[in-house]
Formats: C-alpha cells, sequence, structure tokens
C-alpha cells in the first residue's frame, strides 16, 4: 500500500496515511496498522494535538480522529482533496483538485473559494491570517486574512509541496526536481513605483542630496532603491 503523508505529534506519537484508507499509527516503539476503514486514498494528514487529528482524500473525503478512532467527518463534492493544514482546533484550511480551498470554522468544513481548474497540492499556515497554497503549472497562493490572492512565481513545473517557515521565509519543492525559495514573500514586492506627494520648497532651491533611510530586517541577495526628483515651478 502506497503511504502518502505523515505528521508527527511528539518524538513518540504519529500518523501516517496511505492508499485504500489505511491508517497507521507510531507509539514512539514501533509503527502498526491503527485502521482500515474502506478503499478511498487518503492524501495528507495534520495532527493538532495528541487527540485532534485530520486527514483528506479522493472524492472530497475529510476525516477526524478524536483521540479514541478516525471516522469520516464530511464529504465535499467529488473533487480530490490533496491536502490540509490545520491553524488550531477550530480553524482550518484543505486544498485540492479544480482550485479549490476549503475552510474549517470549528463546526463544519465548507467551499472557500473556487481559483479555477489548476490542481492544488499543498498548503502551510503561518498563522490564521497568512498562509500559502501551492499546485500545478507553478501556482501559489497566499492567503491574507480574507482570501487567497495569486502570487507571482518563477517556474511552470507541478508544485507539490509547500512549508513556511515564517512570513519571511518558505521552501516549495515539486516536478523535475524543481525547489524554489522563498525569501519575503508577501512583505514587499520585488518591483514597484511609489510616487510621493509635492513638497513645497517655498522659493528657488539647490537639492544637493536625496536620501532614504529605512531599517530592513531581512535582505537577500540585497535590497536596492532608485530615487528620482522632478521639480515644477508651482
Amino acid at each position: 500500500t502506497a503511504l502518502n503523508a505523515l505528521d508527527m505529534a511528539s518524538a513518540t506519537s504519529g500518523w501516517a496515511v496511505s492508499d485504500s484508507e489505511k491508517f497507521y499509527r507510531y507509539d514512539g516503539a514501533a509503527w502498526s496498522e491503527f485502521a482500515d476503514l474502506g478503499a478511498t486514498n487518503i492524501f495528507d494528514v495534520n495532527i493538532v494535538s495528541a487527540n485532534d487529528a485530520w486527514a483528506v482524500g479522493a472524492n472530497g473525503l475529510i476525516l477526524h480522529y478524536d483521540g479514541i478512532a478516525w471516522s469520516e467527518f464530511a464529504a465535499i463534492g467529488s473533487q480530490n482533496i490533496n491536502a490540509v493544514a490545520m491553524v488550531s482546533a477550530t480553524d482550518g484550511w484543505a486544498v485540492g483538485n479544480s482550485g479549490k480551498f476549503y475552510h474549517y470554522n470549528g463546526a463544519a468544513w465548507s467551499e472557500f473559494l473556487d481559483v479555477g481548474t489548476a490542481q492544488l497540492n499543498d498548503v502551510s499556515m503561518i498563522s490564521a491570517t497568512e498562509g500559502f497554497a501551492a499546485g500545478n503549472s507553478g501556482n501559489v497562493y497566499k492567503y491574507n486574512g480574507a482570501t487567497w490572492i495569486a502570487q507571482s512565481s518563477p517556474t511552470n513545473k507541478d508544485l507539490q509541496a509547500i512549508t513556511m517557515i515564517s512570513h519571511f521565509n518558505g521552501w516549495s519543492a515539486g516536478n523535475s526536481g524543481t525547489i524554489l525559495h522563498f525569501v519575503k514573500v508577501g512583505l514587499y514586492q520585488t518591483q514597484g513605483l511609489l510616487t510621493s506627494s509635492s513638497f513645497n520648497a517655498g522659493g528657488p532651491v539647490k537639492i544637493q542630496v536625496a536620501e532614504w533611510d529605512e531599517t530592513v530586517s531581512f535582505c537577500a541577495p540585497a535590497c536596492k532603491a532608485r530615487l528620482q526628483v522632478r521639480a515644477a515651478p508651482d
């Protein structure tokens, strides 16, 4: 049986999921089959705590572990759900085929957004108001606390996994050996134009120096800013 994903609650407790709806548990000494719930393939598992875990799979299947047993929690539509990431026991996200995002509000799972036909393969949450998802054709999306927004991506290869260390730093991996490193994603624009308000010098004046002072906590490989100044007689 193909093992598709695993997640660890601690050094002595973890779960793995597989095809044919099989769940395997690690008890600190060995892995063993814990449950066989049927024939549906399970693609991902995410642990909230020792008594709270979620798994997602084919045909919109979502399963929950309550500290005693795994059981079907919901079946949302017919699309495969490929990944799940919980922020807390009452907040979580899942992504799947056909560009679908699903949200858990503490009571129920529901479809939150459909961004099109592109398959989404993984999701990683930094906090309740920030997260990232990756999928086929190099698609990357960012959650800003209100909705998911497409981000620029340097590849068109299918991205299979994404993990964000912080909003400064993250990684994604995919087909053809693709590994992407995200730096400052969502915090700074890589390029753009800022036009300031006008400044009245009060009369003819010779500008000697133009400066920009800023404290930037992280720059890689370097930060650059170019200043342009123009004048008008009025």
